[in-house]
């Protein structure tokens, strides 16, 4: 007995010891593939960031040869689209400095440039592959920088776009031959051709439609000609996954074609045909099926989604070749390593993290289904038994691929679409096999026959729009703050939890997890502090101010015709930050720069009260009527409220104001919780500012004293007097200014009385988005691009 006992006590070491080394050696090989990721990662960004404008070719004309890549986008104001660079010279001539040696070595091969306007022979000829010489005026690269706003510049570096520019019409444009041939870059050339081809042939087919844009980005993959009402129904209803080419699309045009050749080989195996017997069936179909998806993730512009695809496609064909046996981890984990060893920066765009989310969770959800199934009594053979646990099956399916995405949607959307399964339950199946469909038959189909299958899927667009509508009315879109990292963690792991078979330890606990996510806790300032915000806006005005229980935001921006920051800044701003509402709307001025961004803000969160210096006739007063915006008036000198012990007060203007100058009658806002003072001057020159010295000297009050000072009219020659300033003793200046502005705000003798008078000076070009935030009688100062800093700003 002790020697049996013995033994087996051997043995139980044994398997205990090699469990551990199994462990440790997966462990190990974890570590040493994230550590070759890092590093290779690494490696590729060095060698992007090696190719960089040099700082003395900014703003100057430059003679440059090379070709088109990609497919050239139409905007209201020209073209859009990528030039290869093979060669670049110096413009000199009058006025433009004398002549600067170009060290190509490291001169951008990829710029991204807008030709404003071309003459129509000339638009004509803008194709992929087409090389052309073109003069150019070139910038580094460089985005806006606020806190969960689009980040332009890592989005030029995933591209390999190392500067960014506009054309130039003397010397004039000279036009060259088309690329052919089957070198890679050639081909590709074909292939954009070919997918511009498409886009245009679409367009002329459904010329004003509404959904064109739609059925454009089903085809080819680009989003550019989407209407903005279909991306705000997409969003608000979470089907936008929809409107881009998804990885079912790519294994129903897979799965078609496998199909397709099977019947073919049956059909030549009954002809008598000795195909089948060279080929078998099976193979011919997994071949088809892999060449087939290929073309179509070409066609859509490898976008990530369909890459993922036709990856775990490829793999999984690879191993039904050579009889290896792949489960669906080992497939998916193969096009993981594969994506992210081809492009590394696609960690850090949603379309990975949401695709192969998707797929993770719907294998999870499947297993749990199958295990449920296996404890269930047979019911085969009863119809509608069986009928029902498939409907419940997919409902299942559905709920689950909705709340495991749920953090992901939060992480990089903030928002959760409440409509989100009952929109998807028509939704997909609906654009999978009918929409898709007759758009893939609109492309291969010769005319007339492609107009009746593209005017087919827009008829299946429009009916899904008035579906999406109906869901969309009650605005069900939750809109969530940007998590921090350690709530996201929680929900992450509280959806791995829930997705694991039922009898699994506190399975229906796992929710509880998604707390932190869901209701953070308030970040708002305490009682009697405030908090502003200077968004960085390019060249214009936007800041919010917050206390305790209210918000107030002070301009809004630029509008759709110049960048559109309203919408593309402010309102993701606002809304990533969990906020749906505005007690206050202030817009200081007519000025485009500061109040074309409104229509936005009001049109996508309710706003309480709106006060601007605008004439009487002026459109965003009806336009704040459509907008629910109840209360209305213009604002005035000597208006003031207290908000959570924090005090508003308005210095300026004194009248009525002066559509020729609306400058001079712009809304001066002044914030003050007794410790600490703010001044919002909007872009007030010198007249109006002698005016509020003379207002305060005869008040004899220190009304214009303020520690942080939003610089009037963005730093221009024309304010910030130096009397103004000594009225102020500002501390801290901010001037929102456009990133090599046309103005060349600010003035660098502006600058110098501010430095002269020891306050500290901000840039929303140079520093991004600026917080100061009062607490316990301390100003805390944050700068985005200092406390959020990643390796290719300002590279």
């Amino acid at each position: 007995m002790l020697a049996l006992a013995a033994r087996w006590a051997q043995r139980r070491a044994q398997r205990v010891s090699g469990c551990r080394a199994g462990w440790l050696t997966q462990l190990a090989l974890v570590g040493l593939a994230l550590s070759a990721g890092f590093g290779w990662a690494e490696l590729r960004a060095e060698w992007r960031l090696a190719y960089a404008l040099p700082a003395a070719f900014e703003g100057r004309d430059m003679r440059v040869s090379g070709r088109i890549v990609g497919v050239p986008e139409a905007f209201a104001q020209g073209v859009r689209f990528t030039f290869q660079v093979s060669g670049v010279t110096d413009e000199t001539g009058p006025g433009k400095g004398p002549a600067v040696d170009v060290d190509f070595a490291h001169f951008p091969r990829k710029v991204l440039l807008n030709w404003y306007r071309p003459a129509p022979q000339l638009a004509q000829q803008l194709q992929p592959g087409r090389h052309w010489q073109l003069t150019v005026r070139l910038r580094r690269v460089h985005g806006i920088a606020n806190p969960g706003g689009f980040d332009t510049e890592r989005w030029m570096l995933e591209r390999d776009i190392r500067a960014s520019g506009q054309v130039r019409e003397t010397p004039a444009p000279v036009a060259g031959e088309l690329a052919h041939g089957w070198p890679p870059s050639a081909a590709l050339a074909a292939l954009d051709r070919w997918r511009m081809r498409t886009r245009e042939r679409i367009e002329a087919v459904l010329s004003g439609a509404p959904h064109a844009g739609v059925v454009v980005a089903l085809a080819t993959g680009m989003q550019a000609a989407i209407a903005h009402d279909d991306w705000q129904r997409f969003t608000g209803t979470g089907t936008n996954h929809l409107v881009a080419i998804s990885g079912l699309h790519v294994s129903l045009v897979a799965g078609l074609l496998a199909v397709c050749v099977t019947g073919l080989w049956r059909l030549a195996a009954w002809l008598g045909s000795p195909l089948p017997l060279i080929l078998p069936s099976q193979h011919a179909a997994v071949l088809a099926a892999v060449v087939g998806g290929g073309v179509y993730v070409a066609l859509a512009g490898f976008g990530v989604p369909a890459q993922r695809a036709w990856w775990m496609l490829l793999v999984a064909a690879l191993a039904r070749l050579s009889g290896c046996q792949a489960g669906v981890s080992t497939v998916l984990a193969w096009a993981l390593g594969i994506v992210v060893a081809i492009d590394p920066w696609a960690v850090a765009s949603p379309g990975l993290e949401m695709s192969f989310g998707a797929v993770g969770a719907l294998v999870l959800a499947s297993s749990r289904s199958a295990h449920l199934h296996l404890r269930q009594p047979d019911s085969a053979g009863l119809f509608l038994q069986s009928c029902w646990r498939r409907l419940v099956d997919m409902l299942s399916l559905h709920g689950a691929l909705t709340l495991a995405l749920l953090p992901l949607s939060v992480a990089w959307f903030a928002q959760v679409p409440l409509s989100g399964v009952p929109a998807n339950l028509l939704a997909i199946p609906w654009v999978s096999f009918f929409v898709t469909p007759a758009v893939l038959l609109g492309v291969v189909l010769p005319a007339p026959l492609d107009a009746w299958a593209l005017h087919a899927a827009h008829v299946g667009l429009s009916g899904l729009a008035a579906y999406l509508d109906v869901l969309s009315a009650p605005r069900w879109l939750w809109h969530v703050a940007f998590p921090q990292p350690l709530p996201f963690l929680l929900a992450t792991l509280g959806v791995l939890w829930w997705l694991m078979p039922r009898g699994w330890p506190l399975r229906r606990w796992a929710a509880c997890l998604w707390l932190p996510l869901l209701w953070p806790a308030s970040s708002a300032p305490a009682a009697g502090e405030f908090r502003m915000t200077v968004l960085d806006v390019g060249q214009g005005g936007a800041t919010l101010v917050e206390t305790a229980h209210h918000r107030l935001l002070f301009d809004t921006g630029t509008g759709p015709s110049t960048g559109d920051a309203g919408a593309r800044v402010v309102v993701p701003y606002l809304q990533g930050r969990g906020f749906d509402s505005l007690d206050t709307l202030v817009i200081s001025h007519g000025d485009s720069d500061h109040a074309a961004g409104a229509p936005a803000v009001m049109q996508a969160l309710r706003v309480g009260v709106l006060l601007a210096s605008l004439p009487p006739a002026h459109r965003l007063w009806a336009q704040a009527q459509i907008s629910g915006v109840a209360d209305r008036a213009p604002c005035r000198a000597a208006q003031h409220w207290q908000w959570d012990g924090v005090t508003f007060a308005f210095l300026w203007p004194a009248a009525e104001p002066d559509a020729s100058a609306p400058n001079q009658t712009a809304c001066v806002l002044r914030i003050s919780n007794g410790s600490h003072a703010a001044l919002l001057t909007a872009d007030i020159e010198a007249p109006a500012e002698q005016a509020l010295i003379a207002e305060a000297a005869a008040a004899h009050s220190g009304q214009l004293v303020a520690d942080i000072l939003v610089a009037p009219h963005h730093g221009s020659l024309s304010s910030s007097t130096p009397d103004f300033l000594d009225a102020i003793v500002p501390r801290h200046v901010v001037f929102q200014v456009g990133y090599r502005n046309r103005f060349h705000h600010p003035h660098e003798r502006v600058v110098a009385r501010y430095v002269a008078r020891g306050a500290v000076t901000y840039r929303s070009d140079r520093d991004g988005a600026v917080q100061f935030e009062t607490a316990a009688q301390t100003l805390e100062v944050q700068r985005y691009r200092t406390a959020h800093r990643r390796y290719w700003m300002d590279r």
